[in-house]
């Protein structure tokens, strides 16, 4: 956003800060605390009210209170129809299994930003979800054609050939994910 360079590298950065659950989980209620607070206090000189129910929507998320994540984040949507918000937002509505709010506020940010494979990987999973097997090879192909790097679509695609029996492109497209992140090894073969 402020016209940085970014590159491909082998450098490996681990964050050990999240491995500790306790801790982890006491500062999100911290986190989540203070969000609420500036919420109360209507401190929104650093960030927009949106940006504050967008964040109090992720900090939710990670302790799975999914249904006031949603809530927090139609606030959010509502004040300022922003791309990240209405990703956000359906991811959601598709791990709440609410297909149909998924797939109709995904449509909304394909209108902001056709360009991001994300938007096309969700939308293909709700239609995978609904066996809708060929508008979502179409959506995995779209996110795969927008980031040729995106294990997630590859993966994605390769679960909607093994349903349709087409196994030569299934393994193609877990070789590449398994290529690209070598953890789907451990879900594939799983």
């Amino acid at each position: 956003k402020i016209g940085g360079i970014v590159l491909d590298n082998n450098i490996v950065i681990h964050h050990f800060g999240n491995l500790d659950k306790k801790i982890f989980l006491e500062k999100k209620y911290r986190n989540i605390q203070l969000l609420r607070e500036r919420l109360e206090k209507k401190e929104f000189k650093e960030k927009g009210e949106d940006r504050i129910y967008f964040e109090l929507s992720r900090e939710l998320v990670n302790i799975n209170e999914f249904d006031l994540a949603i809530c927090y984040l139609r606030r959010a949507v509502e004040i300022k129809k922003d791309f990240e918000y209405l990703l956000g937002l359906g991811g959601l509505h598709i791990l709440k299994d609410e297909l149909n709010d998924g797939e109709k506020i995904l449509k909304m940010a394909v209108i902001l930003n056709h360009l991001n494979s994300s938007v096309h990987d969700n939308l293909g999973i709700i239609y995978a979800k609904r066996k809708e097997y060929n508008k979502a090879i179409r959506k995995f192909e779209r996110a795969i054609e927008l980031n040729p790097k995106s294990a997630d679509a590859y993966f994605n695609l390769g679960q909607v050939y093994r349903e349709i029996g087409k196994t030569d492109k299934m393994k193609r497209c877990f070789n590449e994910a398994i290529e690209l992140n070598p953890k789907y090894g451990e879900k594939i073969n799983s």
